[in-house]
């Protein structure tokens, strides 16, 4: 990260690191995006997570927006809080947090019984945007070409913490393309990534 200053890197987290250790090293690196998981207010949160996480992610943005990084919340819709993700409650407590940004996306799974269906979903994203415009937080609503959460207008990036470089250009096709620790030039490897 401190190589390729002008790359802009995402960290997917739970926040239990950082709420316990804070940032360490990465405090000052300014090229890194926080998204940290929530998966609904407390009891929600707390029971699809672990005992006290809500708490924990609370910790984690204050660690946040006490150093000025750029963060936001990472939602997966699910059918057990589908309704409660859409709420004014829910949104209050991401203004409370100081989130900037927050994204939706559903849940990927192979049980039926785990996901929210193709209509709900519309439905759920309607409910969305209608929300975000009282809000003052931007919101990035996953959705693909069919307009059912598909994957497939996208190509995404992933670092794995030992390095490893996939290249996902749709759903379950993903590409190992190198090791971050091997790779001389990160910057100009990823570039010819995303130009493929």
């Amino acid at each position: 990260m401190k190589k390729n200053p002008r790359t802009v890197f995402f960290i997917n987290t739970n926040g239990r690191y950082i709420a316990d250790y804070g940032l360490g090293p990465l405090k000052r690196l300014h090229n890194v995006y926080y998204n940290v998981s929530v998966d609904g207010l407390k009891n929600n949160h707390d029971e699809i997570r672990w005992d006290g996480s809500f708490e924990e992610i609370g910790k984690t943005f204050e660690h946040l927006k006490k150093a000025k990084k750029y963060f936001g919340a990472a939602v997966t819709i699910r059918p057990e809080t589908r309704e409660e993700i859409v709420s004014i409650e829910f949104f209050e407590q991401l203004l409370k947090w100081g989130e900037q940004q927050v994204q939706y996306q559903k849940l990927e799974t192979e049980e039926c019984s785990r996901q929210v269906s193709h209509e709900e979903y519309g439905v759920i994203g309607e409910k969305i945007r209608q929300r975000q415009k009282n809000f003052p937080v931007w919101v990035f609503y996953r959705h693909g070409n069919d307009g059912h959460g598909s994957w497939s207008d996208y190509n995404y990036i992933f670092v794995d913490i030992d390095g490893n470089i996939r290249n996902q250009k749709m759903q379950d096709q993903d590409d190992f393309s190198g090791n971050v620790f091997e790779i001389d030039d990160i910057q100009k490897h990823l570039l010819q990534l995303i130009k493929k």
